[in-house]
């Protein structure tokens, strides 16, 4: 293993001489154990391998590794090429993460687009059709040089590398709908597979699991078993991320009733804690709402306010929202709302209020609302302190998953 001076906590372990069977060393044991030893070491390993369709040397590798980014030539690499790629990494069910493109060419004038022209017309089969000039614009895609790293097959991440291994890779995410077919979440445990491989390759070492609980609506008939299915099917899978179970509950007469009569599995805390995740009415907050939580605090649990950030009455009276924390409910707010640079600000301002005690994600699928903690994390860091980051990402939850008594707070300010 050779260090490279140049480019900070980069190892590398180069192939040497070619063997005499390089087939029987891809299904060695000495590989698999090698791999397995290097994981202990590196958060993250990134293995070179030839042109999927010359020899079978990624097929035979994908067993080890959490997902596969496909390196393409837009001067070379034709469609029904690449199409062919993608069923022989499906066939052996690899995790595809995205495509890396390379050799293209960037309009001057323009960084938020890239164009490429000159492909065939290829039908899902292979065949070529009529050829004719094409032109592809892709925007929000992170720009390295010459590369450009698409986010359309299926997906990738513009995740920083650097944080994931700077923090230890170890935060633990307290809000995500990822089991499957239990509520508007994934609608498949293929898709809630990909969710927390998506999770681990974003920094996060266990998830507290919180479907939707409404009466009427949401009522954990199938939660239980769906969350042994996922949780089995992971370790398969030899995903490396702790799972608990909990639920978002709906604050309403008949949904919190079954809560504060302590009838079993109806329904869920966090992580069997005394902590609960509890999802507010959207557009208004009536006094008969304020009573339920007291009441909720009168049977023994902690509250967590779900969101904070998506209600209204929080956005234009702050004062109602400090007046609930210093009644003892912990504020959780999404941290896309950190992210997003037009709420960043209020977002910042919140926690240094006091009003934010949790950061998580309200994942739903790995598409459209998948996790991310890392660039929450890094924001956070940047613009306030390590410290708080790891209050908020790492050492509240832990705190709710160990049943603490209470999550780690700071004082309220003035408005800043």
């Amino acid at each position: 293993m050779q260090q490279i001076e140049e480019v900070e906590n980069l190892d590398i372990l180069t192939a040497g001489s070619l063997p005499p069977s390089p087939t029987k060393l891809l299904g060695s044991k000495a590989l698999e154990a090698l791999i397995t030893d290097a994981r202990k070491v590196y958060d993250i390993i990134i293995i070179d391998v030839p042109p999927i369709l010359h020899v079978t040397d990624a097929a035979r590798l994908s067993r080890f590794v959490d997902g596969a980014v496909l390196i393409v030539s837009v001067e070379t690499t034709k469609k029904a090429a690449l199409i062919q790629c993608r069923k022989a990494l499906e066939k052996v069910n690899a995790n595809i993460l995205g495509v890396i493109l390379i050799k293209v060419k960037i309009k001057k004038g323009n960084p938020y687009y890239y164009y490429y022209s000159g492909y065939y017309n290829v039908d899902e089969d292979g065949t070529k059709s009529k050829r004719r000039k094409k032109t592809v614009k892709q925007k929000n895609r992170l720009q390295k040089g010459n590369s450009v790293i698409m986010t359309e097959l299926p997906f990738f991440f513009s995740y920083s590398y650097s944080i994931i291994v700077e923090r230890g890779a170890d935060m633990i995410e307290t809000h995500s709908h990822c089991i499957a077919m239990v509520d508007d979440g994934p609608k498949t445990l293929e898709m809630s597979l990909k969710m927390l491989h998506m999770a681990k390759l974003d920094g996060v070492t266990e998830i507290i699991a919180t479907p939707h609980y409404r009466m009427g609506r949401y009522e954990n008939e199938q939660v239980g078993i769906e969350f042994e299915k996922l949780t089995l099917e992971a370790q398969k899978a030899g995903l490396e991320i702790v799972l608990h179970l909990g639920n978002e509950i709906y604050l309403d007469e008949e949904s919190i009733k079954p809560l504060i009569e302590n009838q079993a599995n109806k329904p869920y805390t966090m992580a069997g804690s005394r902590y609960v995740l509890i999802e507010l009415p959207f557009m208004k907050l009536y006094p008969i709402h304020e009573d339920m939580l007291y009441r909720i605090q009168l049977a023994g649990y902690q509250i967590i306010l779900a969101h904070i950030e998506r209600y209204p009455y929080f956005i234009s009276h702050s004062e109602l929202l400090e007046s609930l924390i210093k009644r003892g409910l912990y504020g959780q707010i999404t941290g896309r709302w950190i992210i997003d640079k037009k709420t960043r600000k209020l977002a910042i301002k919140w926690i240094k209020q006091g009003y934010v005690q949790l950061v998580a994600t309200d994942a739903h699928d790995a598409d459209t609302r998948p996790t991310h903690m890392t660039e929450a994390y890094d924001i956070i860091k940047r613009y306030l302190s390590e410290e708080v980051a790891k209050t908020l990402c790492i050492e509240n939850p832990k705190r709710i998953i160990n049943d603490q008594i209470r999550l780690k707070e700071w004082q309220i300010s003035s408005l800043i």
